[in-house]
């Protein structure tokens, strides 16, 4: 019992302190670590927008829920920027609406984002409409 409190305790306070997360603010610290070098809320650059992002995963379709095979948006959106994909392995984002291409995304070390801040971002990025 005393492990499921903490647990629901922590889940709460990670959704309450992101949930501060303004845009001004999560712009900041996507420009910091890096990530706004080939991503942007709004349009698609190197990457797709954290908009895509958003739709993608709170619209799963059958061909999303194939590659996130049982894991939850979150925790994939998690591995996938510590670990990146390889060239040609991100097939998952082949083409955006503007018709951009995408092929690798590099991996961003805790030295570049923490935890907290990672987990931040994702959850203002979940967010977007």
């Amino acid at each position: 019992m005393k492990i499921l409190l903490i647990s629901c305790f922590m889940t709460a306070a990670t959704t309450i302190h992101a949930a501060t997360l303004t845009s001004d603010t999560a712009n900041k610290l996507m420009t910091k670590s890096g990530c706004m070098t080939c991503h942007s809320q709004d349009t698609t650059k190197i990457g797709p927008s954290y908009k895509d992002v958003s739709h993608r995963y709170n619209n799963l379709t059958p061909e999303t829920l194939a590659y996130l095979k049982g894991e939850k948006p979150f925790d994939y959106l998690m591995k996938k920027v510590r670990t990146g994909t390889k060239i040609g392995v991100n097939k998952n984002w082949v083409k955006s609406k503007e018709g951009k291409t995408y092929g690798m995304m590099t991996p961003n070390p805790a030295s570049r984002i923490s935890d907290a801040d990672l987990k931040d971002l994702i959850t203002y990025i979940l967010t977007l409409k």
